[in-house]
């Protein structure tokens, strides 16, 4: 079940979660069964001045592409406010990434060059894979 507008008020375990007491904007407190808990903190974006730019989905998120383009040409978004699924760390840091290298390959065909990031690590991996089993 997802709690929302609840905050946590106890947990209760033997060295393990077993219950968790949350309390509403009322003040009713409800007692729940349970082995985990995931807290999502929320966030709020200040994306306003990207409207002209981007698209917002019905979530406030900035749209994007797989290789972190918008709708601008050279204007590529990543993190949080981006439409990707499982907001955290690791995929908001891997999302900055496939953002960073897509506007370096941008930059690099504007300029006339050919594209300097490698898009198939798969190459480098079993590369690196036959160096160490010869060692």
């Amino acid at each position: 079940s997802i709690y929302s507008g609840y905050r946590i008020a106890e947990l209760h375990g033997d060295g393990r979660l077993r219950e968790i007491v949350v309390v509403n904007k009322h003040g009713d407190r409800e007692a729940i069964d349970s082995d985990a808990l995931f807290v999502e903190l929320g966030f709020e974006t200040q994306i306003d001045f990207l409207k002209p730019y981007v698209d917002i989905n019905e979530k406030g998120e900035v749209v994007i592409d797989r290789y972190g383009a918008t709708r601008t040409e050279g204007l590529f978004a990543a993190g949080d406010l981006v439409n990707i699924p499982y907001k955290q760390a690791a995929v908001s840091a891997a999302s900055g990434v496939i953002a960073a290298l897509s506007a370096i390959n941008y930059i690099n065909r504007r300029k006339g060059l050919a594209k300097s990031v490698v898009s198939d690590w798969s190459k480098i991996r079993v590369h690196q894979q036959r160096k160490a089993f010869r060692i």
